[in-house]
């Protein structure tokens, strides 16, 4: 019942995500019980699989109307860097971006060997801190760079410009 509703229902799946962070905080359960229910959004047949895949369908479209291309960019859950649980989940993603034509960057192996708490701006809030944005910006230039999507002297130029106070 569980899955059938979960599958079916957005409200469902926000109120279990407060009730577990609730559960969290207050050290009645570890955070790894999200991971199942965030794993079962992306089954094939899951509403919310299918609109990711809408989503990307549309950001498609409208790249080949600008005449842009797109990127995606996949963050880690930086609670549990060392032991993230939602790799499958990432290659899964990558892999379909890809092979609807986006650029896509999984930046979960840059975290490897990092300990959440180097990541994060607190146990309470498990947002990515200053380092953790650094090293995302970082990796994301090196990607843009790599794959053509910038050139290196167009950001050097910007720096410059916006030391200058241009």
């Amino acid at each position: 019942m569980r899955k059938f509703v979960s599958n079916h229902s957005d409200l469902y799946l926000f109120l279990l995500g407060r009730y577990d962070s609730f559960l969290q905080k207050a050290g009645l359960r570890k955070r790894e019980h999200n991971k199942l229910s965030l794993i079962d959004v992306y089954e094939e047949k899951n509403k919310n699989w299918n609109m990711t895949l809408l989503f990307l369908s549309k950001i498609d479209d409208l790249s080949k109307k600008l005449g842009i291309r797109s990127s995606l960019v996949i963050l880690p859950q930086f609670y549990d860097v060392m032991n993230n649980h939602f790799e499958v989940l990432h290659n899964k993603i990558e892999r379909t971006a890809k092979k609807k034509g986006h650029y896509a960057l999984d930046l979960l192996p840059c975290f490897k060997g990092r300990e959440s708490e180097e990541l994060i701006v607190s146990r309470i809030d498990t947002h990515p801190n200053v380092l953790a944005h650094s090293m995302m910006a970082e990796n994301i230039y090196n990607f843009l760079v790599e794959n053509n999507l910038i050139k290196k002297e167009n950001v050097i130029n910007a720096q410059h410009n916006v030391v200058d106070g241009i």
